[in-house]
């Protein structure tokens, strides 16, 4: 188990079983972290420290990070973030995550992994706290620029039960439409070019 103590600003390296086959428990100075609202799965951080190649290679098949150097220590990163189930509960985390450091290159990323248009990054850039399916995830040390979360069942959330299905499919089909008319929304314009 890997886990951040935010008030420490530590994070604890901790083997599920004490043996000779297993790597020591480890505690490092914490220089960043993000943890998940949702599911409270660490999603990254950066540590001063040297973990040994036991510990890396024991930490990566147990608990499915990426681990790496960098000058001074190492950094963790979760692969597939939304692929892991919430503690204690069979639902999966619906929440993808996007990495880069600030608002904007995030928003970049996510327009660029979903094929939508980059006029989209200006406008959700500007309303990002108020449009829903979008979280900001500060940096537990506040050291560093936010990640950002996103979620399309979320962002659609009781679409369907409101407007009706036909509507809920439309949005869907042309996301960044619908994203352009609720960020128009938030920021209190007349927007009539998606109207359902």
């Amino acid at each position: 188990m890997i886990k951040i103590d935010k008030e420490k600003k530590e994070i604890h390296f901790i083997p599920d079983d004490v043996s000779k086959e297993h790597p020591p428990e480890r505690s490092f100075a914490l220089l960043s972290g993000y943890v998940c609202p949702f599911c409270k799965k660490i999603l990254a951080a950066y540590f001063q420290g040297h973990l040994s190649e036991q510990d890396v290679e024991y930490y990566k098949k147990e608990s499915r990070y990426v681990i790496g150097s960098v000058p001074g220590g190492h950094y963790l990163k979760l692969e597939n973030h939304e692929d892991y189930s919430y503690y204690g509960s069979s639902e999966r985390c619906s929440w993808e995550a996007f990495f880069k450091r600030g608002i904007v290159e995030n928003l970049r990323l996510f327009v660029e992994r979903h094929e939508l248009s980059r006029m989209l990054i200006q406008p959700l850039s500007e309303r990002i706290g108020s449009i829903p399916g979008f979280c900001v995830v500060e940096d537990v040390c506040g050291r560093d620029r936010e990640v950002l979360l996103f979620s399309e069942d979320e962002l659609f959330g009781d679409l369907q039960e409101k407007e009706g299905f036909d509507a809920y499919w439309k949005a869907k089909e042309k996301m960044g439409e619908y994203l352009l008319r609720l960020a128009r929304k938030e920021a209190g314009e007349n927007d009539t070019t998606f109207a359902f």
